[in-house]
Protein backbone atom coordinates (compact mmCIF):
# COMPACT_ATOMS: atom_id res chain seq x y z
CA UNK A 1 0.00 0.00 0.00
CA UNK A 2 2.79 2.38 0.96
CA UNK A 3 4.64 1.60 -2.25
CA UNK A 4 1.51 2.39 -4.26
CA UNK A 5 1.14 5.77 -2.57
CA UNK A 6 4.78 6.63 -3.25
CA UNK A 7 4.41 5.60 -6.90
CA UNK A 8 1.27 7.76 -7.23
CA UNK A 9 3.04 10.80 -5.75
CA UNK A 10 5.97 10.37 -8.13
CA UNK A 11 3.60 10.04 -11.10
CA UNK A 12 1.71 13.21 -10.16
CA UNK A 13 4.97 15.11 -9.68
CA UNK A 14 6.20 14.07 -13.10
CA UNK A 15 2.84 14.88 -14.72
CA UNK A 16 2.49 18.37 -13.21
CA UNK A 17 5.09 20.09 -15.46
CA UNK A 18 3.54 18.45 -18.50
CA UNK A 19 0.06 19.62 -17.54
CA UNK A 20 1.38 23.13 -16.85
CA UNK A 21 3.21 23.17 -20.19
CA UNK A 22 0.07 22.05 -22.02
CA UNK A 23 -1.95 24.81 -20.36
CA UNK A 24 0.67 27.40 -21.34
CA UNK A 25 0.69 26.10 -24.91
CA UNK A 26 -3.09 26.42 -25.12
CA UNK A 27 -2.93 29.96 -23.79
CA UNK A 28 -0.14 30.84 -26.20
CA UNK A 29 -2.08 29.43 -29.16
CA UNK A 30 -5.10 31.51 -28.16
CA UNK A 31 -3.13 34.76 -28.21
CA UNK A 32 -1.22 33.77 -31.33
CA UNK A 33 -4.55 33.68 -33.15
CA UNK A 34 -5.17 37.36 -32.43
CA UNK A 35 -3.84 39.64 -35.13
CA UNK A 36 -3.87 43.43 -35.23
CA UNK A 37 -3.75 45.91 -38.07
CA UNK A 38 -3.57 49.69 -38.32
CA UNK A 39 -7.00 51.04 -39.19
CA UNK A 40 -6.07 54.73 -39.03
CA UNK A 41 -6.98 57.54 -39.17
CA UNK A 42 -3.47 58.36 -40.26
CA UNK A 43 -3.68 62.08 -39.48
CA UNK A 44 -5.51 61.82 -36.18
CA UNK A 45 -2.57 62.64 -33.92
CA UNK A 46 -1.63 60.90 -30.67
CA UNK A 47 -4.42 58.42 -29.93
CA UNK A 48 -5.80 58.53 -26.37
CA UNK A 49 -8.97 56.46 -26.34
CA UNK A 50 -11.22 54.34 -28.53
CA UNK A 51 -14.69 53.03 -27.67
CA UNK A 52 -17.22 50.90 -29.47
CA UNK A 53 -20.99 50.89 -29.63
CA UNK A 54 -22.53 47.82 -28.05
CA UNK A 55 -25.51 47.76 -30.42
CA UNK A 56 -23.39 47.96 -33.59
CA UNK A 57 -19.98 46.21 -33.87
CA UNK A 58 -18.97 48.39 -36.83
CA UNK A 59 -19.27 51.77 -35.06
CA UNK A 60 -16.35 53.18 -33.07
CA UNK A 61 -15.25 56.57 -31.76
CA UNK A 62 -11.56 57.44 -31.41
CA UNK A 63 -10.13 60.37 -29.47
CA UNK A 64 -6.72 61.87 -30.22
CA UNK A 65 -4.91 65.19 -30.15
CA UNK A 66 -6.69 65.78 -33.46
CA UNK A 67 -10.25 65.59 -32.14
CA UNK A 68 -12.97 62.91 -32.14
CA UNK A 69 -13.13 60.54 -35.10
CA UNK A 70 -15.92 58.11 -35.98
CA UNK A 71 -16.11 55.03 -38.16
CA UNK A 72 -19.29 53.20 -39.17
CA UNK A 73 -17.53 50.45 -41.13
CA UNK A 74 -15.14 48.95 -38.56
CA UNK A 75 -12.27 51.27 -39.41
CA UNK A 76 -12.29 51.13 -43.21
CA UNK A 77 -12.92 54.89 -43.25
CA UNK A 78 -12.95 57.57 -40.54
CA UNK A 79 -14.59 60.98 -40.26
CA UNK A 80 -13.77 63.70 -37.77
CA UNK A 81 -16.97 64.73 -35.95
CA UNK A 82 -15.73 67.39 -33.53
CA UNK A 83 -14.45 70.27 -35.66
CA UNK A 84 -17.67 72.27 -35.83
CA UNK A 85 -18.55 72.31 -32.11
CA UNK A 86 -15.38 71.78 -30.07
CA UNK A 87 -13.18 74.59 -28.79
CA UNK A 88 -10.05 72.44 -28.46
CA UNK A 89 -8.72 69.35 -30.21
CA UNK A 90 -7.05 67.11 -27.62
CA UNK A 91 -9.30 64.35 -26.26
CA UNK A 92 -8.80 62.67 -22.89
CA UNK A 93 -11.85 60.42 -22.53
CA UNK A 94 -14.85 59.13 -24.49
CA UNK A 95 -17.85 57.21 -23.16
CA UNK A 96 -20.83 55.81 -25.01
CA UNK A 97 -24.03 55.08 -23.13
CA UNK A 98 -24.60 51.30 -23.06
CA UNK A 99 -28.36 51.85 -22.92
CA UNK A 100 -28.52 54.40 -25.77
CA UNK A 101 -26.17 54.26 -28.79
CA UNK A 102 -26.93 57.90 -29.62
CA UNK A 103 -25.44 59.28 -26.38
CA UNK A 104 -21.70 59.95 -26.53
CA UNK A 105 -19.78 62.03 -23.97
CA UNK A 106 -16.26 63.36 -24.54
CA UNK A 107 -13.80 64.78 -22.01
CA UNK A 108 -11.15 67.09 -23.42
CA UNK A 109 -7.45 67.41 -22.58
CA UNK A 110 -4.65 64.92 -23.14
CA UNK A 111 -5.02 62.98 -19.91
CA UNK A 112 -1.91 60.74 -20.16
CA UNK A 113 0.55 63.51 -19.34
CA UNK A 114 3.96 63.07 -20.89
CA UNK A 115 7.30 64.53 -19.97
CA UNK A 116 7.67 66.41 -23.23
CA UNK A 117 4.15 67.33 -24.30
CA UNK A 118 0.53 67.35 -23.22
CA UNK A 119 -2.32 69.26 -24.84
CA UNK A 120 -5.02 70.86 -22.68
CA UNK A 121 -8.76 70.83 -23.21
CA UNK A 122 -11.84 72.91 -22.49
CA UNK A 123 -14.22 70.64 -20.62
CA UNK A 124 -16.85 68.07 -21.56
CA UNK A 125 -19.06 67.71 -24.63
CA UNK A 126 -22.14 65.56 -25.12
CA UNK A 127 -23.95 64.32 -28.21
CA UNK A 128 -27.44 62.81 -28.24
CA UNK A 129 -27.47 62.07 -31.99
CA UNK A 130 -24.43 59.79 -32.34
CA UNK A 131 -21.90 62.57 -32.91
CA UNK A 132 -23.80 64.76 -35.36
CA UNK A 133 -24.07 67.67 -32.91
CA UNK A 134 -22.40 68.43 -29.59
CA UNK A 135 -23.24 70.48 -26.51
CA UNK A 136 -20.73 71.73 -23.93
CA UNK A 137 -21.84 70.48 -20.49
CA UNK A 138 -19.22 71.97 -18.16
CA UNK A 139 -15.71 71.66 -16.70
CA UNK A 140 -14.23 74.39 -18.86
CA UNK A 141 -11.55 75.13 -16.26
CA UNK A 142 -10.52 71.48 -15.86
CA UNK A 143 -7.83 71.21 -18.51
CA UNK A 144 -7.52 67.41 -18.45
CA UNK A 145 -10.39 64.91 -18.10
CA UNK A 146 -9.14 61.49 -17.05
CA UNK A 147 -12.17 59.27 -17.63
CA UNK A 148 -15.97 59.22 -18.02
CA UNK A 149 -18.28 56.37 -17.04
CA UNK A 150 -21.99 56.04 -17.86
CA UNK A 151 -24.45 53.86 -15.97
CA UNK A 152 -25.27 50.71 -18.01
CA UNK A 153 -29.02 51.22 -17.60
CA UNK A 154 -29.42 55.00 -17.55
CA UNK A 155 -27.72 57.50 -19.85
CA UNK A 156 -28.52 60.28 -17.38
CA UNK A 157 -26.25 58.88 -14.64
CA UNK A 158 -22.58 59.57 -15.25
CA UNK A 159 -19.35 59.80 -13.31
CA UNK A 160 -16.34 61.86 -14.36
CA UNK A 161 -12.68 61.84 -13.33
CA UNK A 162 -11.40 65.43 -13.32
CA UNK A 163 -7.62 65.36 -13.56
CA UNK A 164 -7.16 69.12 -13.61
CA UNK A 165 -4.49 71.48 -14.83
CA UNK A 166 -1.09 69.87 -15.32
CA UNK A 167 0.76 73.12 -14.68
CA UNK A 168 -0.81 74.30 -11.43
CA UNK A 169 -2.82 72.91 -8.51
CA UNK A 170 -6.53 73.62 -8.57
CA UNK A 171 -9.75 73.20 -6.58
CA UNK A 172 -11.81 71.49 -9.29
CA UNK A 173 -10.26 68.01 -9.43
CA UNK A 174 -11.69 64.71 -8.18
CA UNK A 175 -14.68 62.53 -9.02
CA UNK A 176 -17.97 64.13 -10.10
CA UNK A 177 -21.43 62.66 -10.58
CA UNK A 178 -24.55 63.71 -12.47
CA UNK A 179 -28.02 62.16 -12.46
CA UNK A 180 -29.60 64.45 -15.05
CA UNK A 181 -27.44 63.86 -18.09
CA UNK A 182 -24.82 66.49 -17.27
CA UNK A 183 -27.07 69.46 -16.56
CA UNK A 184 -25.79 69.50 -12.97
CA UNK A 185 -22.65 67.98 -11.48
CA UNK A 186 -21.52 67.54 -7.90
CA UNK A 187 -18.18 66.41 -6.56
CA UNK A 188 -18.46 63.12 -4.69
CA UNK A 189 -14.75 62.44 -4.08
CA UNK A 190 -12.41 65.27 -3.16
CA UNK A 191 -8.63 64.68 -3.44
CA UNK A 192 -6.38 64.92 -0.41
CA UNK A 193 -4.70 68.04 -1.81
CA UNK A 194 -4.98 70.42 -4.75
CA UNK A 195 -2.04 68.87 -6.61
CA UNK A 196 -3.94 65.58 -6.89
CA UNK A 197 -6.38 64.78 -9.69
CA UNK A 198 -8.48 61.82 -10.76
CA UNK A 199 -6.56 60.10 -13.56
CA UNK A 200 -8.74 57.01 -14.04
CA UNK A 201 -12.16 55.65 -13.10
CA UNK A 202 -13.55 52.13 -13.40
CA UNK A 203 -17.17 50.98 -13.14
CA UNK A 204 -18.20 47.45 -12.27
CA UNK A 205 -20.78 46.89 -15.01
CA UNK A 206 -22.21 43.78 -13.36
CA UNK A 207 -22.78 45.85 -10.20
CA UNK A 208 -22.73 49.57 -11.08
CA UNK A 209 -22.86 50.56 -7.42
CA UNK A 210 -19.14 49.68 -7.27
CA UNK A 211 -16.60 52.14 -8.69
CA UNK A 212 -12.83 52.45 -8.40
CA UNK A 213 -11.05 55.78 -8.69
CA UNK A 214 -7.33 56.26 -9.31
CA UNK A 215 -5.91 59.49 -7.93
CA UNK A 216 -2.60 60.93 -9.11
CA UNK A 217 -0.56 63.48 -7.13
CA UNK A 218 1.55 65.31 -9.70
CA UNK A 219 2.89 68.67 -10.80
CA UNK A 220 4.22 69.72 -14.19
CA UNK A 221 6.73 72.53 -14.55
CA UNK A 222 8.83 73.78 -17.44
CA UNK A 223 11.79 71.64 -16.34
CA UNK A 224 10.29 68.51 -14.74
CA UNK A 225 7.26 66.33 -14.09
CA UNK A 226 6.75 65.40 -10.45
CA UNK A 227 4.80 62.16 -10.32
CA UNK A 228 3.54 60.68 -7.05
CA UNK A 229 2.82 61.94 -3.57
CA UNK A 230 0.52 61.65 -0.59
CA UNK A 231 -2.58 62.07 -2.74
CA UNK A 232 -1.88 59.15 -5.07
CA UNK A 233 -3.91 56.00 -4.47
CA UNK A 234 -7.03 54.01 -5.24
CA UNK A 235 -10.46 54.65 -3.76
CA UNK A 236 -13.57 52.45 -3.92
CA UNK A 237 -17.27 53.23 -3.67
CA UNK A 238 -19.98 50.67 -2.98
CA UNK A 239 -22.95 53.04 -3.20
CA UNK A 240 -22.77 54.48 -6.73
CA UNK A 241 -20.17 57.06 -5.80
CA UNK A 242 -21.90 58.63 -2.83
CA UNK A 243 -19.15 57.63 -0.39
CA UNK A 244 -15.61 56.36 -0.85
CA UNK A 245 -12.94 54.41 1.02
CA UNK A 246 -9.23 54.36 0.33
CA UNK A 247 -7.80 50.93 -0.51
CA UNK A 248 -4.40 50.20 1.00
CA UNK A 249 -4.18 46.46 1.62
CA UNK A 250 -1.55 44.77 -0.59
CA UNK A 251 -1.06 47.97 -2.59
CA UNK A 252 2.45 49.42 -3.08
CA UNK A 253 3.56 52.60 -1.37
CA UNK A 254 4.73 55.64 -3.28
CA UNK A 255 2.58 55.19 -6.36
CA UNK A 256 2.81 57.56 -9.30
CA UNK A 257 0.38 57.54 -12.22
CA UNK A 258 -2.21 54.77 -11.78
CA UNK A 259 -4.55 52.93 -14.09
CA UNK A 260 -7.45 50.90 -12.73
CA UNK A 261 -9.90 48.48 -14.35
CA UNK A 262 -12.85 46.46 -13.04
CA UNK A 263 -13.28 42.91 -14.27
CA UNK A 264 -16.39 42.50 -16.46
CA UNK A 265 -16.31 38.75 -15.77
CA UNK A 266 -16.31 38.76 -11.97
CA UNK A 267 -17.85 41.47 -9.84
CA UNK A 268 -15.59 42.88 -7.14
CA UNK A 269 -12.33 42.04 -8.91
CA UNK A 270 -10.16 44.86 -10.13
CA UNK A 271 -6.65 45.44 -11.38
CA UNK A 272 -4.30 48.38 -11.18
CA UNK A 273 -1.05 49.34 -12.78
CA UNK A 274 1.18 52.13 -11.56
CA UNK A 275 4.41 53.77 -12.53
CA UNK A 276 7.07 54.36 -9.90
CA UNK A 277 7.21 57.77 -8.25
CA UNK A 278 9.47 59.98 -10.34
CA UNK A 279 10.59 63.58 -10.05
CA UNK A 280 12.74 64.12 -13.15
CA UNK A 281 11.69 64.66 -16.73
CA UNK A 282 14.61 62.50 -17.85
CA UNK A 283 12.98 59.34 -16.46
CA UNK A 284 12.98 56.57 -19.10
CA UNK A 285 10.12 54.13 -18.88
CA UNK A 286 11.21 50.47 -18.68
CA UNK A 287 10.66 48.47 -21.85
CA UNK A 288 10.04 44.99 -20.50
CA UNK A 289 8.07 43.56 -17.62
CA UNK A 290 8.46 39.97 -16.44
CA UNK A 291 5.77 38.07 -14.58
CA UNK A 292 7.37 35.67 -12.09
CA UNK A 293 6.61 32.16 -13.26
CA UNK A 294 5.05 33.32 -16.51
CA UNK A 295 6.01 34.60 -19.94
CA UNK A 296 7.39 38.05 -20.77
CA UNK A 297 5.17 40.89 -21.90
CA UNK A 298 5.81 44.51 -22.84
CA UNK A 299 4.87 47.44 -20.62
CA UNK A 300 2.13 45.78 -18.56
CA UNK A 301 1.21 42.47 -17.01
CA UNK A 302 -1.67 40.31 -15.88
CA UNK A 303 -1.29 38.80 -12.46
CA UNK A 304 -2.58 35.26 -11.97
CA UNK A 305 -3.29 35.96 -8.31
CA UNK A 306 -3.33 38.61 -5.58
CA UNK A 307 -0.09 40.46 -5.12
CA UNK A 308 1.71 39.25 -8.23
CA UNK A 309 4.22 41.88 -9.27
CA UNK A 310 5.78 42.76 -12.60
CA UNK A 311 9.51 43.27 -12.31
CA UNK A 312 11.39 45.41 -14.80
CA UNK A 313 15.10 44.97 -15.44
CA UNK A 314 16.27 47.38 -18.15
CA UNK A 315 19.54 47.51 -16.19
CA UNK A 316 21.18 45.01 -13.82
CA UNK A 317 19.40 46.84 -10.99
CA UNK A 318 15.85 45.48 -10.64
CA UNK A 319 13.00 47.98 -10.36
CA UNK A 320 9.30 47.48 -9.78
CA UNK A 321 7.25 48.66 -12.78
CA UNK A 322 3.69 47.82 -11.87
CA UNK A 323 1.41 45.58 -9.87
CA UNK A 324 -1.86 43.92 -10.79
CA UNK A 325 -4.02 43.02 -7.83
CA UNK A 326 -7.32 41.25 -7.39
CA UNK A 327 -9.60 41.87 -4.45
CA UNK A 328 -12.99 40.52 -3.41
CA UNK A 329 -15.86 42.97 -3.25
Amino acid sequence: MRASIIFLCIALALASPALSSAANDDEREFFDGIQSRNVGPFRGGRAMVAVGVRQDPHVYYMGATGGVWKTVNAGATWEVVSDDDFGTAAVGAIAGAPSDPNVVVVGMGESPLRNIASSQGDGVYKSTDAGENWTHIGFGDVKQIGEIRIHPESADIMWLAAQGNAYRPGPDTGIYKTTDGGANWRRVLEPLNESTGAVDLALDFSNPRILYAAMWDNQRTAWELRSGGDGSGIWRSKDSGESWERLTEDLPEGMGKIGVAASPAKSGRYGQSSRPTVTRAAYIEPTMAVIPGNRSMRSACFAPGPGTTCISSPTPTMRILSTFLTHPS
